[in-house]
This record gives structure tokens, sequence and C-alpha cells, in this order.
């Protein structure tokens, strides 16, 4: 996120005092890193990334995941793309064994 786009997410979410009482400034002297990091623990779907997980290169991105061409189903495909994310991560089976 800008800064621009930043100061605007606090204001829309009524964040101001919760900076000043975490940061103890007024959130325009904050750092944006640290606005952003507010925002996402307030509500992380709000934010583009995890600011504590530091910045990524390209070749530090993980490669965004697939479903197979031939299916076309939207709901299917994307169950697909979470199998695999979850299979990828090791924790499928975790998943199926407490099922």
């Amino acid at each position: 996120m800008t800064r621009q786009e930043t100061y605007a997410k606090i204001k829309e979410l009524g964040l101001q005092s919760e900076v000043e009482s975490q940061l103890g400034v007024n959130f325009t002297r904050a750092k944006t890193a640290d606005l952003e990091q507010i925002i996402w623990n307030y509500d992380c779907t709000q934010t583009d990334r995890d600011p504590s997980a530091g910045d990524e290169t390209e070749e530090d991105a993980p490669v965004a995941k697939q479903a197979p061409a031939d299916v076309d189903n939207g709901y299917k495909a994307a169950c697909l793309v979470f199998l695999g994310v979850l299979k990828d991560s090791n924790l499928l089976d975790d998943l199926l064994e407490e099922l």
C-alpha cells in the first residue's frame, strides 16, 4: 500500500485513536509499515499483505496455483487449488485425520 492508501484506510476504518494509543503519535507521523501492521491486526483482509512477513522479491513470492484446465466449474477449480495448497504445506493429511 502507498502511504496515501494507508492514510485513507486508517481513516476509513476509524483507527486514528488506535494508532495514537499504540504508537504514541498521530497517524500522520507514524511509519507506513507501522500503520500497515495496525490495519493488518485490525482486519487482515484490508491490506495487500502481512507487513510483518517482510518484503518479498519476485523470486521469493509463492507461485500461484492453477486448477487443471479441464475444470469448467469455478467452485470446483477453487477447491482444487485450495487442496493443492494444503497438500503442499503438509496440512492436508492432518485435516483429513481430524474428519
